[in-house]
């Protein structure tokens, strides 16, 4: 995490994946390395948190995940937000969207159940810690 100033931080990520997978000679696996082997060659985020007056902060989420091979899903990209309010030192009071470049996005594809696609989704939650 870097801080920009002291009430704005930055912080980020990158993974690259490179795998040589065989099957066991003999081997009575059903997908094979193909479907095991899916997996995206990147991955990399970007995430923004902000302090601002009055006890609220607001958090950004910016993601890249890379395309898979087989069953084959396009790379994506995607975002998230935050906004907190600590309406007390006990109350904390949160708005969250997640995936909201999208109304919704493949991530996965399981031959036996088929496609995974995630929502955009809003919610507004409270944390009470005493």
């Amino acid at each position: 995490s870097v801080a920009v100033r002291d009430w704005w931080h930055l912080s980020g990520g990158f993974i690259a994946l490179r795998k040589n997978l065989r099957l066991t000679p003999g081997s009575a696996d059903v997908f094979g390395v193909v479907f095991a082997g899916n997996d995206p060659r990147y991955q990399w985020q970007v995430r923004s948190g902000v302090d601002l007056p009055h006890g609220f902060t607001m958090d950004l989420w910016l993601r890249n995940v890379g395309r898979l091979e087989s069953p084959a899903v396009p790379e994506y990209f995607e975002a998230d937000a935050r906004l907190g309010w600590a309406a007390t030192d006990e109350l904390e009071l949160s708005l969250v969207g997640r995936s909201l470049l999208h109304e919704r996005h493949l991530e996965f594809v399981n031959p036996a159940i088929g496609p995974m696609e995630i929502p955009r989704s809003v919610s507004l939650t409270a944390r009470w810690t005493p």
